[in-house]
C-alpha cells in the first residue's frame, strides 16, 4: 500500500509531514489534481490535465458541455487507469456569473467493494479557479 502526502500540505501533530495510505483519498486528491491542471500547464507532461477553464467560460453550448464530458473521461483513463468513471456531469457551465460544477463520479478498480467508490465535485469560480467540492461516498 503506497503512502502520499495530504493535500493541501499539512503537517501532522509530531511535527512530520501528514500523509494519507486510504487509496480513495488518494485518488481524490488525483482527480483534483488533473481537473485543476490545464494541458501545457505543466512543462515536462504538457498532456497532462483537462481544459476545464476554457471550455467551462465558452459560451452556452451543449457540444461544448458534452466535448468536456469526453475530455474528461479520456484525461482519467490515460493519467488515472486504476479508477473507473461511471458518470460525468457538468452543471452551468457558460454562465457569466455563476459558478460551473462539475461532478465525477468514480470507482476503484481494483477494490471492489462499496467503499472504493466517490464522487468528486468541483467548482469552478468565475476567472477559472477550481475549488474542490468534496468527494462524497
Amino acid at each position: 500500500m503506497s503512502t502520499e502526502a495530504v493535500v493541501p500540505f499539512a503537517l501532522a501533530s509530531d511535527g512530520s509531514i501528514q500523509a494519507t495510505s486510504d487509496p480513495n483519498a488518494q485518488s481524490q486528491q488525483h482527480l483534483t489534481s488533473l481537473l485543476s491542471t490545464a494541458p501545457t500547464e505543466r512543462v515536462m507532461v504538457p498532456t497532462y490535465g483537462v481544459p476545464v477553464k476554457s471550455t467551462v467560460f465558452a459560451p452556452d453550448d451543449e457540444i461544448a458541455v458534452n466535448q468536456l464530458q469526453k475530455q474528461i473521461q479520456a484525461a482519467i483513463a490515460t493519467w488515472e487507469p486504476n479508477l473507473s468513471v461511471n458518470s460525468v456531469s457538468v452543471v452551468g457551465a457558460g454562465d457569466a456569473n455563476d459558478p460551473a460544477n462539475i461532478s465525477v463520479d468514480w470507482s476503484i478498480n481494483a477494490i471492489q467493494n462499496a467503499n472504493s467508490r466517490g464522487v468528486l465535485t468541483a467548482t469552478i469560480l468565475v476567472g477559472g479557479l477550481v475549488v474542490e467540492g468534496g468527494n462524497t461516498q
